[in-house]
């Protein structure tokens, strides 16, 4: 039978360098969702990072990552679209955040293929950021080209530490 099922959940409330979402893959799902609520940073001017964690828990720093971003500005028609490829980290959002209290992001991430060696895995990220000032969203998608299994993902801050975030890992069942 088919279904969605809760396989982890992390929260943080004081800062921390990274926030480790460790073996919460597993080979009883094909697909894989995380949901970052209210994440935020406690320096100024950063974005939302992830790597892998390889299956023998170590993580992934080799520039084996490609992400393409979309993202509307504000409400304006200010659109950017922001590719990198060979880099060492997955961009979840290009879209910077602060130390105000009322500067977060959302994030839903989709991960494919974390538990076959033999295929590539894939990202979808979708992101919504308040910044204090006006409401931005985002949508990316990205791959890993190392082929290899997945069991876990590291979160991270482009600059300083994550100091506030609830973090539940989905997997949705073979049917």
């Amino acid at each position: 039978m088919a279904g969605i099922v809760k396989v982890g959940e992390f929260e943080i409330s004081s800062a921390v360098a990274t926030v480790d979402l460790d073996n919460v893959f597993n080979d009883n799902f094909d697909v894989f969702m995380i949901k970052c609520v209210s994440v935020g940073s406690d320096t100024n001017s950063v974005t939302t990072r992830m790597r892998f964690i390889k299956d023998d828990g170590t993580v992934d720093t080799n520039t084996s990552y490609a992400t393409a971003n979309l993202n509307v500005a504000d409400f304006s028609t200010t659109i950017n679209r922001l590719e990198s490829t060979g880099i060492n980290q997955f961009y979840l959002s290009r879209v910077s955040m602060g130390t105000s209290t009322e500067e977060f992001t959302n994030l839903i991430i989709y991960l494919f293929n974390t538990r076959l060696s033999l295929h590539t895995n894939f990202v979808y990220i979708n992101s919504t950021l308040d910044p204090n000032v006006d409401f931005k969203m985002e949508r990316g998608q990205g791959y890993h080209s190392q082929n290899e299994k997945i069991r876990g993902v590291q979160l991270f801050s482009s600059s300083g530490n994550l100091d506030n975030g609830k973090f539940v890992v989905y997997g949705f069942k073979k049917s």
